[in-house]
C-alpha cells in the first residue's frame, strides 16, 4: 500500500502538504535534488514542508553553503568528476576543490536542516533592495483562497522591477484584489512594506515548462502586458 508521498521539483506550499496528509493519511517527504550533482540531495519526513527540505543524509551528500544564505554546494558519491572536453562547465558549476553550484541559495539552520530559498537568478531588484521570490510565494501559499501562487519581475523604468504576484484562486473563491493580497501578507505575515507585491496577476492555470515546472518568462511575459497595479 501506499507509505508516503513525494515532492520534489519545486517547493511545497504548507496547504498543500497539509492537504495531501489529510487525504491520503500519510507522511509527505520533500526532496531536494540537482541532474547536474547528487540526485537526492536531501528528504524529511514528519515535518511541515515550507522552505526546509530536512537533513542532508551524509551517506548520499555533503552540503554547504557560500554564507549564512548564499548558493547551495553540494559534493556526494554520485557527484560527476568533471564535463568531458567542457573545461568552461567545469568551471562554471564546479568549484576548485570539485562542489557542485547548484545555482540555489539556501541555508542551514540550526539543527542542520536546509532550507532552499529559490534560485540565484530568481531575485528582483526594486529601486537597490533586493527581494526574494521564493520567500513572497511562501506566504502566498498560506492565504486560503489561493490554489498557487508564483512571483515574478517586471521592469520598470522607475525602479528597475517590480514584483507581480501571480495566483491561481481555489475553486469556488472570491476574485482576489492586490489590497486583498499585500493586507495578507504584512497583517498575517509579517512581510516587510519593500517586499509586498505592487502588481497582481490572476491565471486560471500557471504555464508550465518542458519539465513541468512553473514557467516564469511565460508569467513575466504576461505581467509585463496585463498585470493589475
Amino acid at each position: 500500500g501506499l507509505r508516503a508521498l513525494v515532492s520534489s521539483g519545486a517547493a511545497l506550499p504548507d496547504a498543500t502538504a497539509a492537504a495531501c496528509r489529510r487525504r491520503f493519511g500519510r507522511p509527505v517527504i520533500t526532496v531536494y535534488g540537482s541532474s547536474d550533482g547528487v540526485n537526492c540531495h536531501t528528504a524529511a519526513t514528519g515535518l511541515s514542508p515550507g522552505t526546509g527540505t530536512g537533513l542532508p543524509d551524509p551517506a548520499v551528500t555533503d552540503i554547504r553553503i557560500s554564507g549564512p544564505t548564499g548558493e547551495i554546494q553540494a559534493r556526494g558519491p554520485m557527484t560527476p568528476l568533471c564535463y568531458v572536453a567542457a573545461p568552461d562547465l567545469d568551471r562554471r558549476y564546479r568549484t576548485p576543490d570539485g562542489w557542485v553550484r547548484t545555482g540555489d541559495r539556501g541555508r542551514l539552520d540550526a539543527r542542520g536542516r536546509l532550507h532552499v530559498l529559490g534560485r540565484l537568478r530568481q531575485i528582483v531588484v526594486r529601486g537597490g533592495y533586493t527581494i526574494s521570490p521564493a520567500e513572497v510565494e511562501q506566504a502566498l501559499g498560506t492565504h486560503p483562497a489561493i490554489a498557487e501562487a508564483a512571483c515574478v519581475g517586471v521592469p520598470d523604468d522607475e525602479l528597475g522591477e517590480r514584483l507581480c504576484a501571480c495566483v491561481r484562486e481555489a475553486p469556488g473563491a472570491p476574485p482576489l484584489t492586490l489590497a486583498d493580497l499585500t493586507g495578507f501578507l504584512a497583517d498575517r505575515c509579517g512581510l516587510e512594506r519593500r517586499k509586498l507585491p505592487e502588481l497582481l496577476l490572476r491565471v486560471p492555470e500557471m504555464p508550465l515548462g518542458p519539465t513541468g515546472k512553473v514557467s516564469r518568462p511565460t508569467l513575466t511575459r504576461l505581467a509585463t502586458a496585463a498585470a493589475v497595479r
